[in-house]
């Protein structure tokens, strides 16, 4: 069997999946096992588009295919096996979500900025964070995601009320994270001052306003007041 393939084969594979295959196989295929080989589909699908985004550097949430499942669905008889891979979704962002929230600011800065990362290094890493939580919480208020959420609360599933939970801990993440870009962003200008700082006396003007500004984050940061953050 031969195929013509693109320069990006992950997206190639993932977007002849999603508008050839499972279309043909909602058409052709019924009864108990063509529901599961749909399922199994939509999950290889799912990992496509899940190894696309991490080999990019991105945090993508699996989406299905509503357009497919809403074909599916017109079948009474299919009905339960649509909100079975609905749920299949949901665990899937879930466990992305976990992957995210579970890290360790420390080791995260020393796997990508070296052994003696300077705070210059932890305003990027933040900064990144931020960008990145702030991705998952736009692809868990898409469209498709509110359609997800809504056909759940329909069928009364209990994954219903995950997808809240994995919401709301999105947005407690970013809220964890933009105070501490907000603290570390008036540190940033004379950070940067001191990292070009070659002189002694460039030098010398550099530290009193950086440690008074330092002293009034510790002062008022719940974060950056516990010695092992300041340390960092």
């Amino acid at each position: 069997v031969y195929s013509e393939c693109s320069r990006l084969p992950l997206e190639h594979l993932e977007l002849v999946m999603r508008e050839v295959y499972l279309p043909q196989m909602v058409l052709q295929l019924h009864g108990v096992s063509g529901d599961k080989l749909l399922e199994l589909l939509h999950r290889l699908v799912g990992s496509l588009q899940v190894t696309r985004g991490f080999s990019e550097g991105k945090v993508v949430l699996p989406l299905p295919s509503m357009e497919v499942l809403a074909e599916a669905a017109y079948s009474p008889d299919r009905h339960s096996a649509i909100i079975h891979s609905l749920e299949t979704y949901v665990v899937a962002w879930m466990k992305q979500v976990k992957i995210v929230l579970r890290f360790d600011p420390k080791t995260a800065i020393m796997k990508a900025h070296g052994k003696y990362a300077g705070p210059l290094a932890e305003v990027e890493f933040w900064s990144t964070r931020l960008s990145q939580l702030e991705s998952v919480r736009s692809q868990l208020g898409s469209a498709v995601a509110f359609s997800i959420l809504h056909n759940l609360h329909q069928a009364q599933s209990t994954y219903a009320q995950a997808f809240l939970h994995v919401q709301r801990d999105i947005s407690s993440a970013i809220a964890d994270t933009e105070h501490c870009l907000m603290y570390l962003t008036a540190l940033h200008p004379w950070l940067q001052r001191l990292s070009l700082a070659h002189s002694p006396e460039t030098l010398a003007k550099t530290f009193p306003p950086l440690m008074a500004t330092l002293m009034l984050v510790w002062q008022h940061s719940g974060i950056y007041s516990a010695p092992t953050h300041l340390h960092r």
